[in-house]
């Protein structure tokens, strides 16, 4: 006995003489076993299955098949594919006279009554699955087959109702009239319109529709490239045409008085703006009664890149409570070529990382700027990659628009009912080139011939079938309608040319309102917490007896025992303690902590331990989620979230759970600092600019352990100085007031107070920053990196410079920041150095000036004549190119800080241990003798 592998979908073969030829083989089709389909069919239908197996085989070749043969492309350039002749009733051994023979169809095919005759069965499964429909869900789970069967069974056997046509033709006229209209208009524009591909609009409408009236769904999150964009949010989303036809005339988004500041002065008021087709909306529209909050978010020209944020922003709206549905528009060669997609495919039904499943909508050009399909993929088909995960495809004929609503109402109902990844493929093509100034016909002259010459609109086409063929409009109607959309966009048009001020920045809003722009990000804020209450924190965060948690034998002896005895002695609080004081005591407050990264419930150097693994059941326990809420508050939530191995999806990811509540503390970890670069483009795209381009704040923290250690060039060294190189503060004028703001927080704190400070002035502050942490690793262990339990207390803070008592009359001053502190106090204790003072760096964005001007200027300092810049690495890296400008700022030209470090070098960091012990043997010797 075997299992059909390809023919007849979940079936056991049986060799029989005289049976079906399958594979080169005798075999007659029978069902799967009893215990397999239970659920799956009643009683008769499996009986009549297991009855007409050569019928049931013939069905399941249209279902696994069909799309092959299907019609999808408008301009008809797609080959093909189906091979073997097995869509033929012959293959499965029917003749001429059992096509002519009604059959019971029950359990077998959902398209036809029953009993009806075969070969009318037949021709009703050419028409659904091998007409504008492919069907593409072969490789799904038996059940979720057999369900979507059905489905596209019997809603492509199903007319579409006069009322539905006429909302179809409304929305593609809509859109059609608003590319008119832009194209004379503003003809030398890049809008990047929908022409080609209209149907797009009828099948968002239709999946805003289906999910709220018939689901409930409160909340959809969309992330969407620039094809279609401004259609979709004049259409749809009614977005003031007005507003933008005054950007494509080159206005901003910030209001009126905001772009009257001096443009040479850092005005983040005034923000640099976004370009036309990144412009973001959100609105509360209406679908028989119920409302629907639609969030469509900002996005990159870095395709894709948008898609794991859009997640992110649902399940954190999932997590507050909102039924919430994410919807993803994609390209065909960016769904196709962008890795980022298979990162955040991934994480679709991954326990801190699912929303439900995602609706993938495929604006399918067949072409990418210029290169052909046969140039940017090796599949088949655009929507491959997204087997990665099982999901079902539905290809659709483009120019088909009932087609493609048919879709998307059997994938809303799929996504709802299995709550997984679903595509739409609508195959159009682009009337344009990539963009409206480009000349498509240098790279793809016969498909813009057949575009130019042969191909009508799809408006054109649905208009002629429903006023002549169908007779649901008329001549009269229609011209009424295109009248009533042109003269909207007229007088739109005509208000735009006397508005000066923008729509206005819609921002800070709803969870947002208790936020605020920043004006000070210098300002000491107070983060000390109780005492008793930190005492209590630390001795729940590793209560196993609570619930009997049977930890590993060295959890007990030394990590659990060291945080019991640290606490009651008050004097050595390493590194994951105070930060599980610092996450328990906002906990204790209300707000919900989430740390997400590679191994962050362990920790790279299982030094965390906040999930504790049941030895003897396998079960993960974090024990923080224990505590109560402090006085009256309702007591937050912390998740740990081990990620795959992904940066670019998840960091994505985290920044759109950020940026829904600020309430929340939202933490993405590298294993290494090195491998922050991975997602780069989320770091430049959103993270550091986010804010200034589209007034979006985010509290996204980026822990990136770093540190010289001799682990060689990939464990190293985060590249911090990419990120200082982001940040927008001023390193000429260091008393403008600009200086106590930027866009971006980078630290390296060095001991673990600090930190606690630092992790809770994120929540503390009445406006988000990113911050980006410069993280430990030998200071995880370190004994010396300690501090005492009343560094916590109430009063105390973060504190942007640490200096060192003790020491007078120095002569040399020796800046640093981070791990290297304790290394230099070894060698100057260890030779008995008086003279010589370390002053540590902890902020190094924005830059304390105020602090180190203040400090500098005691009494202790004014015999220094050397002035010290120690670091770890490459003097190409690091902190150097930030800080030696700002020191000169800050100290004069005639005051020379001294650089001291490793030389310039293309790599990070020597991969051999000997290199590097001689490396950072000569520069710490060198810190205390140059001058």
């Amino acid at each position: 006995m075997r299992r059909c592998t390809g023919l007849v979908r979940g079936s056991v073969l049986k060799k029989r003489n005289g049976g079906m030829r399958c594979r080169g083989r005798k075999y007659v089709c029978y069902s799967t076993s009893a215990q397999e389909q239970q659920g799956l069919w009643t009683e008769s239908e499996r009986r009549n299955v297991n009855g007409q197996p050569n019928v049931y085989s013939l069905v399941n070749a249209y279902r696994q098949h069909g799309h092959l043969e299907s019609r999808l492309d408008p301009l008809n350039l797609q080959q093909k594919g189906v091979s073997h002749n097995v869509l033929n009733p012959e293959f499965y051994g029917i003749t001429t006279q059992q096509l002519d023979q009604e059959v019971n169809l029950e359990g077998i095919f959902y398209g036809q009554k029953s009993p009806s005759k075969l070969k009318d069965s037949i021709e009703t499964l050419k028409q659904i699955y091998t007409s504008q429909l492919g069907a593409d869900f072969s490789h799904l789970p038996l059940d979720e087959y057999l369900w979507f069967a059905k489905q596209v069974e019997t809603h492509f056997t199903q007319p579409t109702s006069p009322q539905q046509k006429q909302r179809i033709h409304e929305l593609l006229t809509k859109s059609e009239v608003f590319d008119h209209f832009m194209h004379t208009r503003y003809r030398t524009t890049k809008r990047y319109g929908l022409e080609g591909c209209e149907s797009m609009m009828p099948c968002m409408d239709t999946i805003f529709r289906q999910a709220a009236s018939k689901h409930g769904v409160e909340d959809i999150v969309i992330g969407m490239p620039h094809r279609g964009r401004l259609n979709f949010l004049y259409g749809i989303l009614n977005y003031p045409a007005q507003d933008i036809f005054r950007k494509a005339k080159g206005g901003n988004e910030t209001p009126d008085d905001a772009n009257k500041l001096n443009p040479l002065e850092h005005a983040p008021e005034a923000g640099n703006g976004d370009v036309m087709s990144h412009i973001a909306h959100s609105v509360d529209l209406d679908y028989e009664g119920k409302s629907l909050h639609v969030s469509l978010i900002h996005n990159p020209s870095h395709l894709e890149a948008a898609n794991p944020v859009a997640a992110g922003k649902t399940r954190a709206k999932i997590d507050g409570g909102s039924k919430a549905l994410c919807i993803t528009v994609h390209g065909d060669a960016a769904f196709t070529g962008q890795g980022v997609v298979m990162e955040t495919l991934i994480l679709s039904q991954l326990e801190q990382y699912k929303i439900g499943g995602t609706i993938h909508v495929i604006v399918n050009n067949q072409v990418g700027f210029t290169a052909e399909a046969s140039q940017g993929r090796s599949s088949r088909y655009a929507s491959d990659i997204a087997k990665l995960i099982n999901a079902p495809t539905l290809h659709v004929h483009a120019d088909s628009p009932e087609a493609v609503v048919k879709a998307t109402e059997i994938a809303v109902e799929y996504q709802q009912r299995f709550k997984k990844d679903v595509v739409i493929d609508i195959i159009g093509y682009r009337r344009h080139g990539h963009n409206e100034l480009d000349e498509p016909s240098f790279t793809q002259p016969l498909m813009y011939q057949i575009i130019r010459d042969k191909t009508p609109t799809v408006v054109t086409q649905y208009t002629e079938q429903l006023v002549t063929k169908e007779q649901i409009l008329t001549e009269e109607k229609v011209k009424a309608l295109q009248g009533k959309f042109f003269n909207e966009l007229d007088e739109q048009y005509k208000a735009a040319q006397t508005k000066t001020d923008g729509p206005g920045i819609s921002w800070l809003k709803n969870k947002w309102s208790g936020m605020k722009e920043a004006d000070d990000m210098i300002e000491v804020v107070e983060t000390g917490v109780e005492l008793n209450v930190l005492k209590d924190i630390a001795a729940v965060s590793v209560n196993v007896e609570q619930d009997k948690v049977v930890a590993h034998p060295r959890l007990s002896k030394g990590f659990i025992g060291s945080r019991k005895e640290a606490i009651q002695g008050g004097q050595k609080i390493d590194w994951p303690t105070s930060e599980a004081l610092a996450f328990g005591s906002l906990m204790a407050e209300g707000h919900n902590v989430r740390l997400s990264g590679q191994d962050v419930g362990r920790g790279t150097f299982s030094h965390r331990h906040v999930k504790i693994i049941d030895q003897n059941t396998g079960k993960r326990n974090i024990l923080l989620n224990q505590m109560k809420g402090l006085n009256s508050n309702k007591k937050g939530q912390l998740t740990i979230a081990d990620s795959p191995l992904s940066e670019f999806g998840v960091m994505g990811y985290e920044y759109g759970y950020s940026i829904e509540d600020p309430s929340n503390l939202v933490i993405w970890e590298a294993q290494f600092g090195d491998f922050g670069n991975g997602a780069q483009i989320i770091i430049d795209q959103f993270l550091s600019s986010g804010e200034t381009k589209w007034w979006r704040q985010t509290g996204l923290t980026l822990a990136l352990p770093h540190g010289y250690d001799g682990a060689g060039p990939e464990h190293s060294s985060c590249r911090m100085e990419r990120f200082l190189q982001l940040c927008d503060g001023d390193s000429v004028h260091p008393n403008r007031s600009s200086n106590k703001l930027t866009n971006m927080q980078v630290v390296y704190p060095s001991t673990p107070a600090n930190y606690f400070h630092l992790i809770r002035r994120q929540l503390k502050r009445s406006f988000r920053k990113p911050l980006v942490i410069v993280g430990p690793k030998t200071m995880l262990r370190d004994e010396n990196v300690v501090s005492k339990l009343e560094d916590f207390a109430p009063g105390t803070s973060f504190k942007p410079i640490l200096t060192e008592e003790g020491i007078h009359n120095a002569s040399r001053i020796i800046f640093c920041t981070g791990k290297i502190y304790y290394e230099l106090v070894k060698y100057r204790e260890d030779r008995g150095i008086k003279d010589t003072i370390i002053v540590r760096i902890e902020e190094l964005s924005p830059f304390p000036y105020g602090a180190l001007e203040e400090e500098l200027g005691g009494e202790k300092y004014r015999g220094v004549g050397s002035y010290v810049w120690c670091q770890e690495e490459p003097q190409n890296a690091g902190a150097w190119s930030w800080v030696k400008p700002r020191f000169e700022a800050l100290l004069g030209t005639t005051t020379q800080v001294q650089f001291v470090g490793r030389p310039p070098a293309a790599s990070s960091a020597v991969g051999f241990a000997a290199a590097h012990k001689a490396q950072q043997k000569a520069l710490i010797e060198q810190a205390f003798s140059v001058y």
